[in-house]
């Protein structure tokens, strides 16, 4: 490493990304770079593109990134540049589309503010984000990156990571549990602060294992003050940064130095510094706290464990396509009855489990959509096995007759996935007359699960899925409450007792306590049963009857799940065999650790038992009244 007195400062706190590179040539070099949509991270990607370099970029927004793409081509025509979901499922991809070549990794994405709460898989979102994220980006990079050495990693940090409240006087093991933190109860800005030193111990510790692998390592701090929209969920922040703008960098100032490390010879190996306005003076550095060696390994231990929990367990996460979870597992020979699959989850549900081998018996009320979505997966799969029932879950009559319809047939059923359901302000009352949440998420299933039973059994081992909701925690049902007050709370008479959203969440309630039911009253009879969470923001059409939450799921898009990855739980706790007998829990993303579970009524057998009666009960006076209805009119 160069001796500091031999480096001559050139560039400062004004200086532009562009100017940085000026008389460098980065043909054939090619760099990854998170967050590339806003800020300095267009700044960042812009000044390399100009220079000639293939630029990776991975974002969140695919049609932000293409609109970003488009205006960097009007600048250079001949720019190489690709686009990667940052979806941390898909890092072989990643890792293929930097063309198994990569010189320069720049994790530059980032989250500040109070509307950042928990990641998908439950972190806190400045965490999970920050540094989390990211830790996973490096691991899987690091090998490329060590082939194509000389190569570097700039990790965008923040002089606040001197705000943390570690104290070096602190043990180690309390240092980790405030540099990481299991909720967003903290002030935003601390939490922010303890990301950025994440960022900044995981820099050096990169430091010290892989420069003798031809990797240089820096951690730098953009500038204070930069006017990009990282504040954006403060509007007070932000009104400070726009009269501020006289004394602050703007993005592409704010980008120089991210720049400067990424590429420029004369700093190639000066690695493990902390960076500011292109220099490496460490004056605003907590050093107490980021160059403790022992601290820097327990974090990266401690962020391995977390992703193997997360990640690694199931080698599944959150977001993971419904294809990878059962990839590999033979269906051929087992059947599977499904609701609800001509839009949303059922579809790739139904796509998932048909391309692997199994026999797909759909029970939906749309026989045109139905056959549309059977020519397709035969198209994939020419002798894929798929029938078709026309079963209407607003009718009990028609619920009836589709299962007497499957009954005639003397089909198995290997698992039942009870998947359809309705959300929104048009749901009213059924043909029965039945509020529509309970009556067509609860008790058409009901009925369905009553009437297939006997066939379960016999086709054991077999399984069941009740697709339910996170929303179900919001059913307005207190432990405290008599078992008479909670069934009718549970059990709604008319579509005016509550609002839209707490019907649905009393539906899901219903789904959960007939799942952990039927766990008690049939897992010794062969049958595993599995309630399942798709995940928060599944972009399907459930919500297409509220158009504010149909707005708000638009514009949530980057932080959601799309159809194939809310169906791959489903798919996981319906096929793979290592869950076979994990019966009796609540799944969400391809795990059941239960923490979104109201275990104080869910788990509640003697409401599961008497919801149980109240659904029977029911069933019987309605479809009497039906048949003896339809004896009179005949």
């Amino acid at each position: 490493m160069p001796a500091d007195n031999k480096r001559k400062r050139q560039f400062h706190s004004r200086t532009h990304a562009i100017q940085v590179l000026e008389g460098i040539d980065l043909n054939g070099k090619t760099y990854a770079i998170t967050g590339t949509t806003s800020g300095i991270g267009v700044e960042t990607a812009r000044a390399l593109i100009l220079k000639g370099a293939h630029i990776v970029m991975i974002n969140r927004n695919l049609k932000e990134s293409e609109k970003l793409k488009e205006k960097f081509l009007l600048e250079k025509p001949d720019a190489q540049i690709d686009i990667v979901e940052c979806d941390l499922n898909s890092l072989a991809s990643v890792q293929s589309a930097a063309e198994k070549k990569l010189h320069g990794l720049i994790l530059n994405a980032g989250v500040f503010g109070p509307m950042a709460k928990t990641t998908l898989d439950g972190f806190e979102a400045h965490f999970g984000i920050n540094h989390l994220a990211h830790f996973i980006l490096i691991k899987e990079f690091l090998p490329v990156l060590r082939e194509s050495s000389p190569s570097r990693i700039v990790i965008v940090t923040s002089m606040l990571s001197k705000h943390t409240c570690v104290k070096p006087s602190q043990s180690l093991e309390k240092k980790l549990e405030v540099l990481c933190p299991v909720d967003a109860s903290e002030w935003y800005f601390r939490l922010y602060a303890k990301s950025k030193m994440c960022n900044m111990l995981t820099a050096f510790k990169l430091h010290r294992d892989e420069f003798k692998n031809g990797i240089s390592v820096y951690s730098i701090h953009p500038g204070s003050g930069v006017r990009t929209d990282l504040h954006r969920d403060f509007g007070l922040w932000s009104i400070t940064n726009f009269l501020s703008i006289p004394f602050t960098k703007d993005a592409s100032q704010g980008a120089a130095t991210s720049v400067y490390c990424a590429t420029h010879p004369e700093v190639e190996h000066v690695s493990g510094k902390y960076w500011e306005s292109c220099w490496d003076d460490e004056k605003n550095l907590d050093k107490a706290v980021a160059r403790d060696e022992e601290l820097q390994e327990e974090l990266w231990k401690y962020s391995e464990e977390l992703i193997e929990k997360s990640v690694g367990a199931t080698n599944k996460n959150s977001d993971n396509k419904m294809e990878n979870t059962i990839k590999g597992v033979n269906l051929a020979g087992k059947t599977f009855v499904i609701t609800g699959t001509t839009s949303g989850i059922g579809i790739e549900t139904a796509r998932s489990l048909a391309l692997n081998g199994a026999h797909v018996v759909m029970l939906n009320r749309n026989l045109v959509e139905s056959e549309k979505l059977k020519k397709k997966i035969i198209e994939e799969m020419y002798d894929a096995e798929i029938d078709i029932i026309e079963c209407d879950l607003n009718s009990l009559r028609s619920v009836k007759k589709a299962a007497d319809e499957f009954i005639e047939k003397n089909w198995p059923i290997h698992c039942l996935i009870l998947n359809a359901g309705v959300f929104g302000t048009a749901s009213k009352t059924t043909v029965d007359g039945l509020e529509s949440h309970f009556g067509i998420n609860h008790l058409a299933h009901f009925l369905l699960i009553r009437e297939f039973l006997p066939i379960v059994r016999n086709s054991n081992p077999s399984r069941i899925i009740l697709v339910s909701s996170s929303v179900h925690a919001n059913c307005g049902v207190s432990p405290s409450m008599s078992i008479e007050d909670k069934i009718k709370i549970l059990c709604p008479e008319s579509p005016l007792d509550a609002s839209w959203f707490r019907l649905y969440a009393r539906s899901k309630m219903c789904n959960m306590l007939t799942a952990f039911k039927l766990h008690r009253d049939e897992y010794l009879n062969g049958i595993s049963t599995y309630s399942v969470h798709p995940g928060n923001g599944v972009r399907t059409n459930i919500f297409r009857d509220s158009w504010l939450v149909s707005i708000a799921s638009f514009l949530s898009t980057p932080f959601t799940k799309n159809i194939s990855q809310g169906a791959s739980t489903t798919v996981y706790c319906a096929g793979h065999p290592e869950v076979a007998n994990i019966s009796g829990k609540y799944w969400e993303s391809n795990w059941d650790d239960e923490k979104n579970l109201y275990k104080e009524v869910a788990r509640d057998e003697k409401l599961q038992d008497e919801l149980w009666k109240h659904s029977e009960k029911l069933l019987d006076n309605l479809l009497e009244d039906r048949k003896n209805s339809c004896l009179f009119e005949c």
